[in-house]
């Protein structure tokens, strides 16, 4: 995404919510390069999707170089994430269903 800042300037994105459910869009830190960066969108369903309208995302913010940034753990590395995820559809779908069922 472009973002008004000099390359190398650290920030975090902040997301709002999104009007597609199966999207989730990741708050993000990032350093910018050739004035963008780069935001994390998950898809819980795996289809194939359009890219969101930049009104989607919602605010960049640079950080001061006071503030520590810290690495994300292994947890999140890309292979991980579906383990992660499917016992949160799991248990979304099973309430969806005990609310047909009243």
């Amino acid at each position: 995404m472009m973002v008004d800042a000099d390359d190398g300037t650290t920030g975090v994105f902040l997301s709002k919510p999104a009007s597609k459910q199966h999207l989730l869009i990741s708050s993000t830190v990032d350093t910018v390069k050739n004035g963008t960066v780069s935001i994390v969108v998950l898809n819980g369903e795996g289809r194939r999707e359009k890219l969101l309208a930049r009104e989607a995302f919602d605010t960049w913010i640079p950080t001061n170089v006071d503030i520590p940034i810290v690495s994300p753990h292994a947890e999140l590395e890309r292979d991980r994430v579906p383990n992660w995820v499917a016992p949160l559809k799991e248990r979304r779908c099973s309430s969806i269903a005990e609310r047909g069922k009243a």
